[in-house]
């Protein structure tokens, strides 16, 4: 290049390369791969392309059900109450990124549970059976034991977390209602804490204790 910095906008000697390992430098959009980084000259943009799963399907579960709960991950994952061909169940079943195998059944059959942890860690707690409960029960992979009662007895709320370190919230606490409460579990009791701004029901939640989202649900 020659003359001075102002004026070598429409001067250059050969083309503009990527560096040594750095992203591609071209004035289209190439092919989708995973991981792949480029700058699109035509646009000005620095691009990359992640990788977006896909749903596929996997092992069916043993006992047909609804309004069921559950934890875990893809490989190591439980399931827990719901609503069966019977009526109320008290099924369990784990996961191992395959197939569902039984494990051993909750001690009160109830569906709309509230539900945290992980397969070999898991707790339940609240539900329906013919009317809202307090009842919390706890998984460690084999066999289900009494916890902490809830302090307002609720179905269909949002919560997750651990099974030392859990929080539930909104759901309906009596017939029809839509409740804006929150408690948390340390592992042996539960204790109420502050409201969520929109009482509601059949909502979901996701995250920890200390970092929860509470989203959607009916307001009626």
């Amino acid at each position: 290049m020659s003359g001075t910095v102002a004026d070598n906008n429409d001067r250059q000697s050969g083309v503009i390369a990527a560096p040594a390992g750095g992203p591609e430098v071209r004035s289209d959009d190439p092919s989708a791969s995973a991981g792949t980084v480029w700058f699109n000259t035509t646009s000005g943009v620095l691009k990359v392309f992640r990788l977006v799963g896909a749903w596929s399907s996997g092992g069916n579960s043993t006992d047909a059900r609804y309004q069921v709960r559950g934890c875990g991950t893809l490989t190591a994952g439980l399931n827990f109450g719901g609503q069966g061909s019977g009526g109320r169940s008290s099924v369990s079943e784990e996961y191992n990124g395959t197939a569902w195998t039984a494990g051993n059944s909750l001690a009160t059959a109830r569906l709309a549970m509230g539900r945290a942890g992980t397969m070999t860690a898991a707790l339940g707690s609240g539900g329906q059976t013919t009317s809202n409960v307090v009842n919390t029960e706890e998984y460690d992979g084999t066999n289900w034991a009494a916890g902490g009662n809830l302090q307002n007895a609720r179905h269909h709320g949002g919560d997750d977390g651990t099974q030392t370190a859990a929080w539930t919230a909104a759901g309906s606490t009596a017939a029809g209602d839509m409740d804006n409460s929150t408690e948390e579990y340390d592992g042996s009791s539960w204790a109420t804490t502050n409201t969520i701004s929109t009482g509601r029901r059949s909502t979901d939640g996701c995250g920890l204790q200390t970092a929860g989202l509470l989203v959607g649900g009916d307001t009626g």
